[in-house]
């Protein structure tokens, strides 16, 4: 038997999920539904829609093979080998039966503005890539979530994205080298809180590597800058 809607919300647990290659559902056909898939689109999912009306924008995206579209009213069949299911229906009979029917599958779902209906809750997002931020109330206040996507995007540089791929690089080189994963956690951490992001930003991208190097150094490990940097952030 799948579990029973709670009466109240339990805490959520958050998780990136990739879904390139992995057939997911969007049970609808509105301006809403076309929204959600444009988000899916750039996991690169395998994407149906069932409806038997789409708006023009869906339409088109099914025209130039992005979505596959069954033109009819939802059937539980539809669920069959699906990872995802996204719902913009609002029926609450409905939404019934599709909560229980995809409990009975392990299927996750979304349902826009029903909480209640949920076992998968869509975030706001900012993206840096390829650092993406994501923040959830669980269904509770979109408009807060927008608020702080916003509050955010002002605050964060443009290029944050660049930082996280050059300390990737970091970590790649000398990773290796480093004895056990509490040993690299606390080397990552110390520079991180010793400035080095601001130096990075404030400074310049070499001022950055040679702050690396001097943390190395005091290891008693020698590396050189990454021979794929490109040249300095501002």
């Amino acid at each position: 038997m799948p579990p029973p809607i709670p009466p109240s919300a339990p805490e959520n647990f958050p998780l990136f999920l990739r879904l390139d290659g992995r057939p997911c559902l969007v049970v609808g056909g509105d301006q809403m539904a076309f929204d959600k898939i444009q988000a899916l689109l750039s996991t690169q999912a395998q994407l149906t829609v069932v409806a038997p009306e789409l708006t023009a924008e869906l339409f088109q995206l099914v025209q130039l093979g992005q979505v596959h579209w069954i033109q009819s009213p939802f059937q539980p069949t539809h669920l069959e080998g699906q990872w995802l299911v996204v719902c913009t229906l609002t029926d609450p009979i409905f939404l019934e039966t599709l909560y229980q029917q995809t409990c009975q599958r392990k299927i996750f779902l979304n349902v826009v503005d029903q909480p209640r209906y949920c076992t998968a809750f869509w975030p706001a997002t900012l993206k840096r890539p390829p650092i993406t931020l994501a923040f959830s109330s669980s269904g509770q206040s979109p408009a807060l979530m927008g608020y702080l996507r916003r509050r955010l995007n002002a605050w964060l540089p443009e290029n944050f994205g660049e930082l996280a791929t050059w300390l990737g690089q970091w970590r790649q080189r000398i990773s290796s080298q480093l004895p056990n994963l509490e040993t690299k956690a606390k080397f990552w951490r110390d520079l991180l809180e010793a400035g080095l992001i601001e130096t990075f930003f404030s400074e310049n991208q070499e001022a950055a590597d040679q702050q690396v190097q001097a943390a190395l150094k005091k290891m008693h490990i020698s590396h050189t800058v990454p021979s794929n940097q490109h040249k300095n952030s501002p």
